[in-house]
């Protein structure tokens, strides 16, 4: 039997304007979607979050000289859940059940990106305040945490596009992690950089960050990157 892809795609497109209809005749606000959204999907990521952030304060207090070893780490894995939850539906072949869901593919993208991005902002603000970090270390949590951390997802929410396996993709997320710490380490940028010189490249990078995923998100919003396992 032949399906017409075109009216198929309307059919669908028409589907997810009734439950947007739907969907904001019982909620007023795209922020009260969003709180849901954070309330049924991330409640166990946030658990995880809250836990990370006091072993890496435990761990600092413990050993001061550890502070931005253990900040670096931390945002790693915060970087490696991150890219975990926009694969997950596809590692346990959720799509079809997703395509039913309240959410269309695009805002749940945005939503998690959202989500993640505020995890981890909070907790670099959070542990910069509380660690006592001189301006070395500052400079230096900002060069291989947070920098690494957006443009390593940058990266490999583009590679997504192309590569066809969720354990490739957090190849590339590693990789581009580690390979921009040791560009970063190999120059001994954080010995010659200022403090607002590296908090400017910081808010420069997340920015960036944010512009790119509203790119992404346009994209996701009509298509489906199609990762198979």
């Amino acid at each position: 039997m032949k399906i017409d892809e075109k009216a198929l795609y309307q059919t669908k497109k028409i589907c997810h304007h009734e439950l947007d209809e739907m969907i904001f005749k019982y909620n007023k606000s795209h922020i009260q979607i969003f709180l849901r959204f954070i309330k049924k999907e991330f409640y166990h990521e946030s658990l995880f979050a809250l836990v990370g952030l006091i072993v890496v304060f435990m761990l600092s207090l413990l050993a001061k000289n550890v502070s931005v070893f253990c900040v670096g780490g931390y945002f790693f894995i915060l970087g490696a859940v991150a890219i975990y939850e926009h694969l997950k539906n596809e590692i346990y072949h959720m799509n079809d059940l997703m395509k039913m869901a309240y959410l269309n593919e695009g805002k749940t993208f945005l939503f998690r990106t959202i989500t993640m991005s505020l995890y981890q902002i909070i907790a670099f603000v959070v542990l910069c305040l509380f660690l006592s970090l001189d301006q070395f270390e500052l400079i230096s949590c900002i060069f291989y945490a947070l920098l690494p951390i957006y443009v390593s997802q940058i990266i490999s929410f583009h590679m997504m596009s192309y590569i066809k396996n969720s354990l490739q993709t957090f190849i590339v997320y590693i990789l581009s992690y580690f390979l921009i710490i040791y560009i970063f380490h190999f120059y001994e940028i954080n010995t010659f950089v200022t403090l607002r010189q590296s908090i400017i490249a910081g808010i420069s990078v997340i920015v960036l960050f944010v512009i790119d995923m509203i790119f992404v998100y346009k994209q996701r919003k009509g298509n489906h990157y199609g990762i198979s396992y």
